[in-house]
């Protein structure tokens, strides 16, 4: 796991600038740097995390003939890549153990997509070939790994992260308008542009190749940027395939078990010391069952706990530690320990994330990190297998509305999106009428504009399709798959470990393990009792009714009563910065009355004044212009 960041400039020595870019992400890569020149006036970056292979055979950027690779992420499966590769008779000297001399040797022995679909692992990477001198970005299926880049006049830069761009000569970032007031209805940003204008990140599961005149040349529109891209792997594609399934799963829990296995014993392979997050819930106690099933010593695992009872799951985590025999740590979150944490978040998120979770995971990943360097999460489990009661709401929803004709049901949904924007900004709710706008309309995100509110969605800013075919129930799965996964759950830890060069590891994201989610039939994923039924049958193999039969928590904090004591100062300067007005579509006297009443215990706003001040300081932060 490392960072990377490159430039293509033909006015500029790019040692200097890609250097200064790293040092921006040093946090992910605290092991090693190293910055080399390429032919076309290329220059590769990269600071290391050492996973596998620990010594200077795994330096990146790596060379193998005319490729060159700077690459973020593990492949899992490297070794029988490796031995597949010696068997072909294509590779047979080798200069160390690294996943990343692998990669590189399949890839110039098999080809990049054929590579793509034999490896299983999290990336993301940038490839030069020095034959023709052009540049391939690539990232994993689901995204885990992310990778920004954009165009500044005719030079072209791509980083792990949005703050290294703040190294590049003649950098004045703005912000999207439309990208932000998305990011306030939702919570996070969705789709392929960032929040600076100019700026994107790459989807999951795509390729894009730049020629030389490519990278000199920012794309005029949207259409322009999609034809440089392909996707090699696609989720829709995987539920079309997958869903419905024709035949049932013979002993689906004995498959799945198998699977999950699978994936959680290649995700312990490494060369540092290996834990897990353990929260108490379903996910992360079965995730943390098969790792103590596979293992002859003691996991470590961690968890954090709350002073407010009813945000405290720590009581569970360590009844199944107890039981499971791991070297359990727990860390109790103070008021102060929030405060701290959420007045460096503008600075520690190159994207500010509007869930609160964000702050007890990077408490998390703190502690965590002072034991172990790869941590196994159970994160994924509740899009893949319908672990959010959300589901049901909406599913319920749709059918309500689902036999009215389209005019009324267009307008049931734009009522919605009107109630969740009425106060001046988004929440909850907002996201709850897309996806049942997804279900009804087969589109995502429409203007919806109700009476009371100023805000105004400039286009598609998600990525979310529809798949013909498929039930309510499994179109809001894949609608959350598609962005809510990858935009705000995985970029939050990705955020949020790598801040401490922790590497967070998914085993639920396996993508035989997605494949195979998608061939369940919805009775398997029923909306109606104890959420993720397969799941829970899978880990009464492992631990006692009486842990696993209890009511879904959630990784929540007490944003309200933070808010009103130990963040008010903070949260009052966000809200009362000058760029709030400045955002098109967002009421800023509106909001200001809604924290005066939030302030004063007259009304709970926290869901929709979180994500304002956290955007305001993020603007601030990063010197971002509306």
């Amino acid at each position: 796991m490392c960072g990377i960041a490159g430039l293509i400039d033909p006015h500029h020595a790019g040692t200097a600038i890609v250097q200064s870019m790293l040092e921006r992400l040093r946090h992910r890569g605290p092991d090693g740097e190293n910055v080399v020149e390429l032919s076309g006036h290329a220059t590769f970056g990269h600071r290391r995390l050492a996973i596998v292979g620990l010594g200077e055979t795994g330096r990146q950027p790596m060379r193998h003939g005319t490729l060159v690779i700077t690459y973020n992420g593990e492949i899992y499966n490297h070794a029988e890549l490796r031995a597949r590769l010696e068997r072909e008779g294509l590779c047979r000297t080798w200069h160390g153990s690294s996943d990343t001399e692998v990669l590189l040797a399949a890839i110039a022995a098999w080809g990049l997509e054929t590579t793509l679909r034999r490896a299983d692992g999290m990336f993301a990477f940038a490839l030069w070939d020095e034959g023709d001198a052009s540049l391939t970005l690539v990232r994993d299926r689901m995204g885990e790994k992310p990778l920004y880049f954009g165009w500044l006049g005719d030079a072209f830069a791509f980083a792990s992260e949005l703050t290294a761009f703040a190294s590049l000569p003649g950098w004045h970032p703005r912000l999207d308008q439309g990208v932000a007031v998305d990011f306030l209805r939702h919570g996070f940003v969705s789709g392929s542009p960032s929040l600076v204008k100019g700026i994107y990140r790459l989807p999951p599961g795509t390729i894009m190749r730049l020629s030389p005149a490519d990278m000199t040349t920012r794309p005029v529109d949207a259409a322009a940027l999609d034809r440089m891209q392909r996707t090699y792997w696609r989720l829709s594609d995987v539920a079309t395939e997958e869903a419905p399934f024709p035949e049932p799963i013979v002993r689906p829990a004995e498959a799945l078990e198998s699977l999950l296995g699978q994936a959680v014993r290649s995700r312990m392979t490494a060369d540092v010391p290996v834990g897990a997050f353990l929260s108490g819930g379903v996910d992360s106690s079965l995730v943390t069952a098969l790792m103590q099933a596979s293992s002859p010593v003691q996991v470590h695992t961690f968890c954090i706990g709350f002073t407010d009872a009813r945000f405290d799951e720590s009581a569970h985590a360590l009844a199944v530690a107890r039981h499971l025999g791991t070297e359990h740590t727990e860390f109790r979150v103070r008021a102060q320990d929030a405060l701290e944490v959420a007045c460096e978040l503008p600075l520690l998120l190159d994207e500010p994330i509007a869930d609160a979770s964000q702050i007890p995971t990077l408490l998390l990943a703190r502690m965590a990190r002072s034991k172990v360097t790869v941590a196994l999460s159970g994160d994924g489990a509740d899009e893949l297998f319908a672990g959010y009661g959300r589901y049901r709401a909406i599913v319920d929803m749709w059918g309500q509305v689902g036999g009215l004709p389209v005019g009324p049901r267009r307008w049931m949904t734009g009522a919605l999106h009107g109630f969740a924007g009425k106060a001046g900004v988004g929440g909850r709710a907002a996201r709850w009428a897309s996806r049942a706008e997804a279900v009804s309309l087969g589109t995502m995100r429409k203007a919806f504009v109700g009476a009371d509110t100023r805000f105004h969605l400039k286009g598609d800013a998600g990525r979310s399709t529809t798949v013909r075919g498929l039930s309510p129930q499994r179109q809001v799965m894949l609608a959350d798959q598609q962005d809510f996964l990858p935009d705000d759950i995985l970029q939050k830890v990705d955020r949020a470990t790598m801040r401490y060069g922790l590497e967070s590891r998914t085993p639920f994201l396996d993508h035989r393990v997605v494949s195979f989610s998608w061939k369940l039939p919805d009775q398997a994923l029923p909306l109606n009792g104890p959420s993720k039924p397969l799941l829970r049958d899978i880990l009464r193999r492992y631990v006692p009714d009486d842990l696993i039969d209890r009511p879904k928590q959630g990784f929540d904090v007490p944003m309200c009563d933070w808010l009103r004591g130990p963040l008010g100062a903070w949260t009052d300067a966000a809200i009362g910065a000058p760029c709030l007005d400045a955002i098109e579509g967002v009421d800023a006297q509106h909001v200001r009355r809604m924290w005066r009443d939030h302030s004063m215990g007259r009304a709970d706003f926290s869901r929709e004044l979180w994500p304002v001040a956290l955007l305001t300081a993020w603007m601030q932060a990063h010197g971002v212009d509306p």
